[in-house]
């Protein structure tokens, strides 16, 4: 039996090569599917304004997610984000998010340091010996969260964090 090739053409959207080549692996799949859910509604003027609800309800993942998404795109300078301020009532409009041209995102880390030296050098046998990761200790989880609380009380006392009753 014969088949038919779809061709749909007419209905599409574009997604520069550029994120897709390693920007994608750099941000996550979930900043991937963010930026092509605003690749998708981007107009003439490379700008759109769906609210993170829509782009976590299209996409299957949490507000919470695309919040981050958004954060990790803007910190390589792939997308820009401008708040269009507040109602009369006091409610946030929506952020309108831009598409930065691929010139001006920041550059990817090079595997090779600036100075031209590389980082590790190989034992005399081929094989390296690395280090036991913390991780692999006994009791390593307990005594982060140790830490973690530690932290956290600091940062209460200090008033730069708020609690929030449960």
């Amino acid at each position: 039996m014969e088949f038919k090739v779809r061709d749909l053409r007419e209905k599409f959207f574009l997604v520069d090569d550029a994120y897709l080549n390693g920007y994608a692996k750099l941000c996550g799949i979930n900043a991937t599917g963010v930026y092509i859910a605003l690749c998708r509604h981007v107009g003439k003027e490379q700008s759109c304004f769906p609210s993170k609800r829509t782009i976590a309800e299209k996409l299957s993942i949490s507000e919470r997610s695309v919040y981050s998404a958004i954060k990790d795109l803007e910190k390589w300078n792939i997308i820009r984000v401008e708040s269009q301020g507040r109602k009369e009532d006091g409610s946030y409009r929506s952020l309108t998010y831009y598409l930065v041209d691929k010139s001006q995102w920041k550059p990817k880390p090079s595997a090779i340091p600036a100075d031209g030296i590389k980082q590790v050098t190989p034992a005399a046998n081929g094989w390296q010996k690395v280090p036991k990761k913390d991780s692999n200790l006994k009791d390593t989880h307990i005594r982060k969260r140790e830490e973690i609380e530690k932290l956290r009380n600091t940062l209460i006392h200090k008033n730069i964090i708020n609690v929030v009753p449960q």
